[in-house]
C-alpha cells in the first residue's frame, strides 16, 4: 500500500538476499515518494543513525520529486567511518562519499555532497529544457 512503511521483523533480524544485505527499507511520503535503503557493512545501523539519515532525506532539495531511490551504505574500515550515498535522479546515478572518524559527520558531509549534485543536475535540466538564455546578444 502506498505511503505505508514496510514491516520489520519483531526480532530485529535482517533479511539477507543472495545479492545484497538490506537493513532497512521504507518510503518517505512528505513531498516525495523515495525508496531509501540503508545498509551497514561491518556495523549495525542503530535507530539513531536511521533517524539521522531519515532527517537528511526529508531535507533534500524541494525539486527532488524525480528522485527514484537512495541507497545509503555505512561502512567501517581502518581509516574511519565511510558513508556512500547512491541516488537515482532523472536518469542519472549520483554518487557521494564521505569519510571521517565520526559516522554522523560522514552522513552530514555525504548528504551535503549529494544535495549539491542534485541541485547542479536540476539546473542543468532546466537550462537544457529552456534553451541557453545567458543574456548574450549575437
Amino acid at each position: 500500500m502506498p505511503g505505508r512503511a514496510t514491516a520489520r521483523p519483531e526480532n530485529g533480524s535482517r533479511s539477507r538476499g543472495p545479492h545484497r544485505a538490506m537493513d532497512r527499507l521504507w518510503k518517505i511520503r512528505n513531498r516525495t515518494n523515495v525508496d531509501v535503503e540503508i545498509t551497514g557493512r561491518h556495523v549495525d545501523i542503530t535507530e539513531a543513525m536511521e533517524r539521522h539519515i531519515r532527517q537528511h532525506v526529508e531535507k533534500l532539495p524541494p525539486y527532488g520529486d524525480t528522485i527514484q531511490y537512495l541507497t545509503v551504505t555505512v561502512a567501517v574500515d581502518s581509516g574511519g567511518q565511510l558513508v556512500e550515498i547512491i541516488a537515482k535522479y532523472h536518469r542519472a546515478r549520483l554518487v557521494a562519499q564521505a569519510k571521517s572518524h565520526d559516522v554522523y559527520q560522514s552522513i552530514d558531509e555525504a548528504f551535503a555532497k549529494v544535495s549539491r549534485q542534485i541541485a547542479r543536475r536540476h539546473d542543468k535540466l532546466v537550462r537544457k529544457k529552456r534553451g541557453r538564455h545567458d543574456g548574450s546578444v549575437e
